[in-house]
């Protein structure tokens, strides 16, 4: 028995009798009751274990350790003691609002570990003391035998002993969405998870046939239990906005302490009473926090997934949109992302010709379309898929339709319904116009030898109804034998060395020729080039005999056919899926293919759609190989992947980002959600993608497109713009502040604003023009420069300089409107009610000047952000009601002002937006 300790053997090289015998089982009796009892208690229970997570309290808790909430709740208890009632509910409401916001958006994100439990079985069957009994799966031990039907789901890994036509699909562990053949011979030791045939994992589900394996690994030893454990490792991090937003935070704090100390020390020297001292410090303290920054952050953000889903993207976490404005590299998944996700039959090789079938004229009678006509009704007629009949309904619509052109009697039934490969062929025979139903009605199956993985083939035999039906359906073959009642028709699809085998003929392009050695190797030459180019190819054999004994044995049934051709199957690529490779060239992001397919199938996708160099292929074989810095290396020169593990795609994602790229990662299955937690912003498919993956991302496609994921970038790039935008608004406003105030403290004025009046400002006379500029959308430019570099300072050299000088002036500006640097005690009032105007009606100003940082606002239109335009006409108006209210009068320490200073309000504001628009103007003048 295996040493639980030991790191996992490489069953899948070991023989069945090797594995059995390690494991000290019978596999007609299975373990007794209290050996499998000893060996649970010495591996535990088969479930994933998973890390205690945060409490609610906790994650509460969490939102309180930020500097900036630190000072505001010093300002709430300032305000207690200098008996400004209004300014602690005011800033209380603000600390849990924002603190709500962030309750909520992490809440959300601890449900992934969790979901990996849902892939585990709830029961097994499985062999006891002689007999089958169905257990629950957590019971399960090392070494126990249990069986696999079609719909199960695999309750524990195991290496199998008894397989019948099993097809497994492993989506949930490789993210390749085609099932996997199973056997039982044993592998080479190095043999990648994805093409170990003869084992079965936990979690993933059977597609068909049957299978009995043994226990070989259980819980957290098992595949499944490997990618909880990467994931229970992986601590999702803060986005590149965040961090900035925290530095942003702790800076202002220590200016606002610095600020409040100086403001304290120069009110003591004055002698001021101290409850202006205090008033003055706390108003200089709400003066430099933009108090409604991090709510204005969600609600854009919020905004975005609006905008977002209109591109097929749910927004899951809000953080994720800023980022993606950021990204330089984009981690894709091939199957279903770049391409449609099924196969499809697209090139045959026939006679003497390479056809594409797109190319091919529908309904032609010339030797090339007789000659795929004949291929397509033979691989059709030798497949279990079907297509189901349609209602009457459906049929009189397609009749119409085909009547006016739009399409054709062969589409009149359902979607067929079988194995995704015999789907395609029986889809591409209806597109070249073969009447399905009718095939089958003139061709009934008599006899069959089924698909095994020995002979790499399946065969049938088929009555020929009437003499014409040949010619009809398989012109190539109306010459050969056969009468009406006796005739037999034989077709065969399997690989090209399995037909070959059985073929002692092949068609030529015009006539049925003996295939000597030369064409052998012909065949087997243009088979390679299928190959090469990313296809599946299946060769297609037939013949017309009269019946007899022959038809009593799979020997007799598969000899002396004709080898008609070969069948191209792929998964094409998705048409958009080229376009949108060009637009990440353009706009500065390298796409990197990763996925589980064959090497071959990748650098053929990657070649079509240009992502490249496709002729430099990494499989996860070669990044086992490579040390660190052949690692580091790699992750900057190659953009296709193949054949990779969880662990391979944890490795690409870190190597990435150690070379400071910010990296978008997709993927669908169980074992993409480390790497999907791991990047920068992780993506997962909406249609295809498990409930641990969509749990585990940030952004979730809806249609499954990679084209989609380019349009969200460019969205998050016009967010992130929106979002810089307004923060330099929201800080040009906060600087106006403090300017007034340390000018007015400079030149001996008395309070130029109070707290309340900051409050109001900061909250609601800057969160509408800014939710305004959330909506902006004037830059037609945000895919065709580079991205933002991580590394960026939030504010750069022109913004913080625009952030002064805006603030100067506005300043300077509301200072001027008061009309006296002395105002007597009755006059007070007017006075701070004039700056306080001013200054609003000047960030309004300043609002619509910020719409564009190189076009005017006469260029853009009043018209082309009608949102922005209303909130300055709103706001205008509840200053106006702050002013002329009595209620609001009282609150706010406003008087109503004169006609006079009504129409002086808004003339000395414009001042700031002439500014601004002069500036721009100056700065794009070449």
């Amino acid at each position: 028995m295996p040493d639980s300790s030991e790191p996992p053997a490489a069953w899948h090289a070991a023989s069945v009798p090797a594995v059995l015998d390690a494991f000290s089982v019978d596999p007609h009796r299975g373990l007794s009751d209290d050996e499998a009892r000893k060996r649970h208690d010495e591996h535990g229970p088969n479930e994933l274990v998973e890390q205690q997570q945060r409490t609610a309290l906790q994650i509460l808790l969490e939102q309180f350790q930020n500097p900036l909430v630190w000072l505001l709740i010093g300002a709430a208890i300032v305000s207690i003691f200098v008996g400004e009632l209004a300014e602690v509910i005011a800033i209380l409401a603000i600390v849990a609002l924002n603190a709500a916001l962030g309750f909520f958006q992490d809440y959300r994100a601890e449900n992934a570990l969790a979901l990996l439990r849902d892939l585990s079985a709830p029961t097994a069957v499985v062999l006891r003391n002689g007999e089958w009994r169905r257990l629950p799966a957590r019971e399960l031990a090392p070494g126990d035998v249990y069986q696999l039907e079609a719909g199960a789901r695999c309750p524990a890994d195991g290496r199998l002993v008894e397989a019948a036509h099993l097809q497994i699909n492993e989506a949930s562990l490789t993210g390749e969405s085609m099932p996997v053949e199973k056997q039982i011979e044993p592998l080479d030791e190095d043999t990648s998870l994805a093409e170990r045939s003869n084992m079965v994992f936990k979690g993933s589900t059977v597609s068909g046939g049957r299978g009995v394996a043994v226990v070989t690994a259980v819980g957290m030893r098992s595949e499944l239990g490997r990618i909880a454990e990467l994931l229970e490792g992986v601590e999702r991090e803060e986005t590149p906005l965040q961090r900035r937003l925290s530095k942003l935070g702790r800076q202002l704090t220590y200016g606002a302490l610095i600020l409040i100390a100086l403001m304290v020390v120069i009110g003591l020297v004055r002698q001021q009473p101290l409850k202006l001292v205090f008033l003055t410090a706390l108003s200089m303290a709400v003066a430099v926090i933009p108090e409604g920054l991090p709510a204005a952050v969600t609600v854009v953000l919020a905004i975005g997934t609006r905008r977002m889903l209109k591109r097929q993207a749910l927004v899951r976490r809000l953080a994720a949109i800023e980022t993606l404005g950021s990204v330089t590299v984009i981690c894709t998944d091939k199957t279903g992302t770049l391409t449609m996700g099924r196969m499809a039959a697209t090139d045959v090789a026939i006679g003497d010709q390479d056809i594409s079938l797109s190319d091919l004229a529908s309904g032609g009678h010339d030797a090339a379309a007789d000659g795929v006509r004949s291929l397509l009704a033979a691989a059709t007629l030798c497949s279990d898929a079907h297509q189901p009949a349609a209602s009457s309904a459906d049929v009189d619509a397609a009749a119409s339709k085909a009547d006016n052109g739009e399409g054709d009697a062969a589409h009149q039934g359902g979607e067929p319904i079988g194995d995704p490969t015999e789907v395609a062929i029986v889809e591409a025979a209806a597109d070249v116009r073969i009447d399905l139903q009718s095939l089958h009605e003139r061709f009934p199956r008599v006899e069959e030898v089924s698909f095994d993985s020995d002979r790499k083939r399946m065969s049938t035999v088929h009555k020929i109804a009437e003499p014409g039906d040949l010619e009809t359906f398989l012109p190539l073959l109306s010459s050969q034998g056969g009468q009406p009642g006796d005739a037999r028709l034989v077709c065969c699809k399997g690989s090209l060395e399995s037909v070959l085998s059985v073929s002692d003929r092949h068609w030529t392009g015009s006539d049925v020729a003996a295939i000597d050695e030369q064409a052998s190797r012909d065949w087997n030459a243009r088979h390679d080039q299928l190959a090469s180019r990313g296809f599946r190819v299946l060769a297609v054999g037939v013949d017309v005999r009269a019946g007899g004994d022959w038809m009593r044995s799979n020997e007799g049934i598969e000899q002396n056919l004709i080898l008609v051709g070969l069948i191209g199957l792929s998964d094409p690529p998705r048409s958009e899926a080229k376009e949108a490779v060009e637009r990440c060239h353009t706009a500065g992001i390298r796409p990197v293919m990763i996925t589980g397919d064959h090497p071959l199938t990748a650098r053929h996708i990657a070649g079509e759609i240009g992502i490249g160099p496709a002729d430099r292929v990494l499989t996860g074989r070669d990044l086992a190989a490579l040390d660190d810095a052949g690692l580091s290396k790699a992750a900057l020169e190659t953009s296709v992947y193949a054949r990779v593990t969880p662990e391979d795609k944890l490795k690409i994602v870190d190597a990435l980002r150690q070379h400071g790229e910010v990296v978008a990662m997709t993927g669908d299955g169980v074992n993409d959600a480390p790497a999907l937690r791991k990047s920068s912003v992780g993506v997962a498919m909406g249609i295809t993608g498990t409930d641990v993956a969509k749990d585990a991302a940030d952004l979730v496609l809806l249609d499954d497109n990679f084209a989609s994921i380019v349009a969200a970038v460019g969205e998050g790039r016009i967010i992130l713009g929106n979002i810089l935008r307004f923060l330099k608004f929201l800080l040009s406003t906060n600087s106006g502040e403090l300017w007034v105030m340390i000018l007015a403290i400079l030149l001996g004025m008395p309070l130029p604003l109070l707290p309340i009046q900051i409050l109001w400002i900061n909250l609601v006379t800057d969160g509408f023009p800014a939710l305004g500029l959330a909506f902006e959308n004037t830059d037609r430019h945000a895919m065709r420069r580079p991205p933002r570099a991580v590394d960026a300072p939030l504010l750069d050299r022109e913004m913080l300089i625009d952030i002064l000088w805006i603030g100067l002036l506005m300043g300077i500006v509301s200072l001027a409107a008061g009309g006296s640097l002395s105002p007597s005690a009755e006059d007070e009032a007017r006075w701070r009610t004039m700056i306080f105007s001013v200054l609003t009606i000047s960030q309004l100003g300043n609002a619509l000047a910020l719409r564009s940082s190189t076009e005017p606002l006469w260029r853009l239109g009043l018209w082309t952000n009608p949102l922005l335009l209303v909130s300055v006409v709103v706001t205008a108006g509840l200053q106006a009601a702050v002013v002329y209210v009595p209620f609001l009068q009282r609150t706010f320490g406003t008087v109503p002002l004169s006609l006079r200073d009504a129409i002086l309000c808004p003339l000395l504001g414009l001042v700031v937006y002439v500014a601004v628009e002069g500036v721009k103007l100056w700065r794009n003048r070449g």
